[in-house]
């Protein structure tokens, strides 16, 4: 069975990609052939249809953009607000504008061209077309107004029908009027409102283009040095992506809609007529190669008989050989089923070993589990054994010196018991020394009654002589008192300044030690610096290795590129030649046809005289 090369270019398989359909279908035949004749494959002509390419989509006209009455009502501009905007300092009012015709002149660099900029800037332009790197440029800086943070335009807008020529001949459609207005910020940030209303640049662009201007398309401004670039334009775009006046005039009516559908037709036509063509060459060569065979016709005839008795002789060969490789596969299939069944037993004991393996396995996951945690636990342990043993040690420590003071307290307790039978002793001997002292005390009163008189006949001897030294005594007594005082304050002072100097010490030793672990930290940090110096000068001698390494692979992409590019037009050939080949082996195949149906003719005796075909090699051996 043979299939007929549908050939396709690329017109064709975009067509096909896009409607879902082929352009070209190939119906396929067999033809079954009798034993006694020649084995040929016939296929049928294809059939080509224009409705195989199906039908083309035309997109729909753009939607229409201002388009109003006569007398109907139409969209002005009346004034625009600048608030720090460009050149304009603080809030400056542009208008009111004319309802037909506005001009604005003045010197260079007065601020004509910053009125279309505030346009451009409420209607949604980047910087670059509002002569700015970016929109923060946009906010007026000067040495009066500095630092200010944004900058706004407000476009205010009215529908107004005409009644007159007049300038003031029209009348204001009533809530017809509407502001639009874009703020923008340091950071080139920027928002939009509508009469007050925070909204996105989407709802103005469907506000605007339901009042007739079209933000998308841009057809309704036309800045400074587009007049020459139109004009400078070339007819017809040289490539694509290229605009030309053509093109610029298509975009501007809507027609570039039926450029897609064109090309998709000429290319259908293309496709036509090279299919024609194809035709009318197989036509053509069927015709030459029907006159050249009426020659040979007879040899052809006899050959082909010879070729019959080949085919049949192979056939009974073939027959034999397929009973023998039967029989060998009968054979084959007996041993492979001996070698499974002995096979089976290994089989199962690799699976129990297997099995087995993974009960051990798992045995062997949760004793090692079991392991972990007793390890965990024996950590654990350890750790609470070595507090208990510090424990015990403070214990026996405590027990020792226990042992100590019990032994000195049993040496104090013999002691006092001794004391205490002396002291039992005590009050006889104090009875007997007080009846001693009682009859010495008699004694004593009657000489001191005696030495009393004796003292006060001498006092009053020595009051006279003693009265100075009394009265410098008094004065030094009040001496040593202010004396005393300062020595209290002193020592206060002197206890106040111990207090300072435990804290002051405490201080330092915390300083101190901060100090030894800011030392640390400094050294480590030093440490860390230089392991961060030497890893950054090992990285910056690899950065020129890995820089000839990207060069490198810079170059294979560009080899790899220009050897695909190669690869690519030899594809292109070859499928050229195949293409060639198919277009050949279709002709050589019509020509088959030609032979089998005069074959089939000759077996059904309708065409006496013909004994076979005759091919190339036999005719070059005779």
């Amino acid at each position: 069975m043979d299939k007929m090369p549908a050939r396709k270019k690329k017109g064709q398989e975009k067509d096909s990609n896009v409607n879902g359909e082929t352009p070209m279908e190939t119906n396929e035949q067999e033809e079954n052939v009798d034993e006694n004749q020649d084995v040929a494959s016939v296929v049928t002509p294809r059939v080509f249809n224009i409705e195989d390419y199906g039908p083309i989509e035309i997109p729909p006209a753009p939607e229409k953009v201002a388009t109003y009455e006569v007398n109907g009502p139409r969209l002005m501009i009346t004034h625009i607000v600048n608030y720090n905007f460009k050149s304009y300092a603080g809030t400056q009012t542009l208008g009111p504008f004319h309802k037909s015709f506005t001009s604005i002149v003045g010197p260079n660099g007065s601020g004509k061209s910053n009125v279309i900029d505030s346009m451009l800037f409420v209607f949604g332009f980047r910087a670059n077309k509002i002569r700015s790197k970016k929109i923060s440029v946009l906010i007026h800086n000067s040495e009066n107004h500095k630092d200010i943070e944004s900058c706004s335009v407000s476009v205010h807008f009215q529908k107004i029908i005409d009644t007159g020529p007049g300038d003031d001949e029209f009348t204001v459609v009533p809530n017809s009027k509407f502001v639009v207005c874009r703020t923008a910020f340091r950071d080139n940030s920027s928002h939009y409102t509508v009469d007050g209303k925070k909204v996105t640049f989407k709802d103005v662009a469907t506000l605007l283009r339901g009042s007739g201007i079209d933000l998308v398309h841009n057809r309704f401004l036309i800045l400074q040095g587009e007049v020459e670039q139109i004009s400078m334009m070339k007819s017809k775009a040289q490539k694509e992506g290229d605009e030309g006046m053509l093109e610029y005039l298509e975009d501007i009516i809507g027609s570039n809609r039926f450029q897609e559908p064109i090309d998709i037709l000429s290319k259908r036509v293309e496709t036509l007529n090279e299919f024609r063509a194809e035709k009318l060459n197989r036509v053509k060569a069927v015709e030459k190669e029907k006159d050249d065979l009426e020659g040979p016709k007879n040899e052809a005839v006899e050959f082909l008989s010879k070729e019959n008795d080949i085919v049949k002789l192979k056939n009974s060969l073939y027959h034999k050989y397929i009973s023998e490789c039967a029989e060998n596969e009968s054979k084959a299939s007996e041993k492979c089923n001996e070698i499974k069944e002995g096979m089976k037993e290994v089989t199962d004991k690799i699976k129990a070993i297997t099995d087995t393996k993974k009960k051990h396995y798992k045995t062997y996951t949760e004793k090692n589990q079991e392991y972990d945690n007793l390890v965990k636990l024996c950590e654990e342990n350890k750790e609470k054994f070595a507090e208990f043993e510090k424990q015990d040690v403070k214990c026996r420590e405590d027990l020792k010196h226990s042992r100590a003071k019990s032994k000195k307290l049993e040496k104090g307790l013999e002691q006092d018991k001794k004391k205490v039978e002396e002291l039992k002793l005590v009050p006889e001997q104090s009875e007997k020394a007080i009846a001693e002292f009682k009859e010495k005390l008699v004694r004593l009163e009657e000489d001191k009654k005696k030495h009393e008189e004796k003292l006060a006949e001498v006092m009053e001897s020595l009051k006279s002589e003693t009265k100075e030294l009394q009265e410098e005594k008094d004065k030094k007594e009040e001496e040593l008192l202010e004396l005393q005082k300062e020595v209290n304050k002193t020592k206060s002072q002197l206890n106040i300044g111990q207090s300072e100097l435990d804290l002051y010490l405490s201080n330092q030793k915390s300083e101190t030690s901060r100090l030894v672990d800011m030392q640390r930290n400094l050294h480590k940090a030093q440490t860390t610096v230089k392991d961060r110096k030497n890893e950054l000068e090992e990285l910056q001698r690899k950065i020129p290795e890995l820089e000839k390494m990207i060069s490198k692979s810079k170059k294979d992409l560009e080899t790899a590129i220009n050897t695909d590019t190669k690869v690519t037009e030899e594809l292109r050939a070859t499928r050229r030649k195949v293409e060639e080949g198919r277009s050949s082996m279709q002709a050589a195949k019509s020509q088959g046809k030609v032979i089998s149906a005069l074959m089939d003719q000759k077996h059904k005796g309708s065409i006496p005289g013909i004994h076979g075909r005759l091919t190339r090699e036999c005719a070059t051996s005779v």
